[in-house]
């Protein structure tokens, strides 16, 4: 008789290749060895060959006794602090003692013990719901209000927000009218840069703060100095980052004017990318989910900003500059010509009391902020009434306690 690679001499299959229920393997015992050929048997039964079902899962093995685990048992095995391989998981994996926080994608509470906490709150002004954001529980004179960029929002800042508070300070970071969490009145005239500066004072009055240092960047920035015209004497200090004066407006004018006709006439499609760019799931890192925010802004409302800002002056006269008698710390970089280095130069040049500090990037306040949040926070101790805190920067458990803001806040870790 013809030999094969599938018959032996004698015409019959070889012992292992012999199928159930033929030959000289009996059927159960076929199962028996299918099972333990299996790597991880050992581990998932513990049991010797006798006491193994077909599913390999250590259930009694006889007729009507071999079944799938229900979806009840299943659950149960998921949820029991025991991992399949028989042993426990470490911690800050599948233990459920490093839980990932919801809306913080990729981020263990672990990782941010340095991060102080801080509450959302909001407040009326003129009409409008604004919300804030307080960090740190530094005194009145120790406080600072800083402002976003157009469109963007608290996220923004909040780097530097935390960093800050870790000094010793308490920030707070407001969102204007139309942005962020704040009510988006479509008024035209609720998006002048003066509006926003009233909105800034409000703030002060609510929280019961004479006197503060206000800041901000980019649109921030310029309503800051507006604030300060027009209300010198609560202001206690200026932080101006990338400020947007004369130097900008060419570039200024090539930039938003279309985008302001996009807004008006493509009002349908622009709504639909906003849509699907509000899908987007945030990433946890603050300043790049501004942008993200920013994008996915509905257009009525990035028009309303937009068209209101043109109503008004929107950058300072030289001569309103010189009048600003306030401590003030300019920020500008170089390569950005929405926020011209010559601006911020020129602008501290113009100020009586003004020091310039000239960032590496764009980016570096709120990706590499190390630096530039130390001269911020030297700044900060040198002025009048301030004080000189020598002892180390608090602990984010220490920041948080004892604030006292008024109203119901939501507190953030």
């Amino acid at each position: 008789m013809a030999t094969n690679r599938h018959t032996g001499a004698d015409g019959h299959r070889p012992p292992h290749e012999k199928t159930p229920g033929t030959g000289a393997i009996p059927a159960d015992r076929w199962y028996q060895l299918r099972v333990a050929r299996t790597p991880s048997f050992e581990q998932h039964s513990g049991k010797n060959d006798s006491s193994v079902g077909r599913n390999g899962r250590g259930e009694p093995r006889g007729e009507g006794n071999e079944r799938r685990a229900s979806p009840a048992e299943r659950r149960a095995k998921r949820s029991s602090p025991v991992g399949r391989n028989g042993k426990r998981p470490s911690p800050g994996r599948d233990s459920g003692q490093e839980r990932l926080e919801p809306g913080r994608p990729g981020t263990y509470p672990a990782a941010r013990r340095h991060r102080p906490p801080y509450r959302i709150e909001s407040f009326i002004s003129r009409g409008v719901d604004l919300s804030y954001e307080i960090h740190g529980s530094g005194t009145a004179n120790r406080t600072v209000v800083y402002l976003h960029g157009l469109l963007l929002d608290a996220n923004l800042n909040r780097p530097l927000a935390q960093r800050l508070a870790l000094a010793g300070n308490r920030v707070i970071l407001l969102d204007l009218p139309c942005h962020g969490a704040s009510a988006k009145p479509l008024d035209r005239q609720r998006h002048r840069m003066d509006s926003y500066a009233t909105d800034a004072i409000n703030l002060l009055d609510h929280l019961g703060i004479d006197r503060a240092v206000v800041g901000g960047v980019s649109l921030g920035a310029n309503v800051a100095l507006f604030a300060a015209l027009a209300a010198p004497e609560r202001i206690g200090g200026l932080i101006v980052e990338m400020p947007s004066l004369t130097h900008a407006i060419p570039t200024a004018a090539v930039t938003f004017v279309p985008m302001l006709a996009a807004m008006r006439y493509l009002e349908g499609p622009y709504s639909v990318l906003a849509r699907l760019i509000s899908m987007v799931p945030r990433t946890g890192f603050a300043p790049l989910d501004s942008f993200l925010n920013e994008a996915s802004l509905d257009p009525r409302h990035a028009l309303a900003v937009l068209e209101g800002l043109f109503m008004g002056a929107s950058v300072p006269t030289p001569e309103q500059v010189t009048s600003i008698g306030a401590p003030t710390l300019v920020i500008g970089h170089r390569h950005d010509r929405i926020h011209p280095y010559a601006d911020a130069v020129e602008l501290a040049a113009g100020m009586p009391n003004a020091r310039f500090l000239e960032a590496h990037s764009v980016l570096e306040m709120r990706v590499r902020g190390k630096r530039l949040t130390t001269e911020v926070a030297h700044w900060l101790d040198g002025l009048p009434g301030s004080g000189s805190r020598g002892a180390a920067p608090q602990s984010g458990s220490a920041a948080a306690a004892g604030t006292t803001e008024p109203g119901a806040g939501r507190s953030r870790q």
